[in-house]
Formats: structure tokens, C-alpha cells, sequence
């Protein structure tokens, strides 16, 4: 299994509520360092007012399932803050893969 798919696996069993592009976007960011939306920003740089403005209809009844994953399965380096989300975007593809997770 690649390490998108792994991740793709993850977020779904993890964050079932969570729309499909917002899921896709969280595993391109994890294994990629990819540019989220504005809503995955403000969760991932522990912007908790931001989070609760720019979620949709569809990804406010997933936020706690966000926390809940970032806290036990995203990588420790990937979340936290916006220093962390900048470090994180800097990374390669291939360094970002061999980061482990919280689990």
C-alpha cells in the first residue's frame, strides 16, 4: 500500500463526515506538504476561531473528528501551528513519507 493510499485510508475511517474534497486535500498536505484550503489552514495552524468561521455546512459536523485525527494520527511536525504548517509545506514528498505518526 502507498503511503497516499495509507493516508487516504486513514482520513476516510478517521473522519467519515469530513466532505471529500477536504479529505483530499488533508492526505495531499500530509504526504505532499500541499497547500490546503483555508479551513484545513486554520485547523492545522490551531486556529480554533478561524476553523469554526470558514467551516461549510458539510465540515462542521467533521471538526472534531479533525481534532481527534490530528491529534492521534497526523504527524506530530505536520500541525500545530503556522511555523509547523510552513515547515511541514517544505518538506519533500519523499522526507514527508518517512515521517512517523502519533499512533
Amino acid at each position: 500500500m502507498s503511503q497516499y493510499s495509507m493516508w487516504q485510508t486513514h482520513v476516510r475511517n478517521q473522519c467519515p463526515r469530513l466532505s471529500d474534497s477536504t479529505a483530499e486535500s488533508l492526505v495531499r498536505y500530509i504526504v505532499f506538504g500541499a497547500r490546503p484550503g483555508s479551513f484545513l489552514t486554520a485547523a492545522l495552524s490551531n486556529d480554533f476561531i478561524q476553523v469554526a468561521l470558514r467551516a461549510d455546512l458539510h465540515n462542521q459536523h467533521a471538526i472534531g473528528e479533525l481534532a481527534r485525527f490530528l491529534e492521534h494520527y497526523a504527524p506530530r511536525d505536520s500541525y500545530g501551528s503556522p511555523t509547523k504548517m510552513r515547515n511541514w509545506q517544505g518538506l519533500e514528498a519523499d522526507k514527508a513519507e518517512v515521517v512517523t505518526t502519533n499512533e
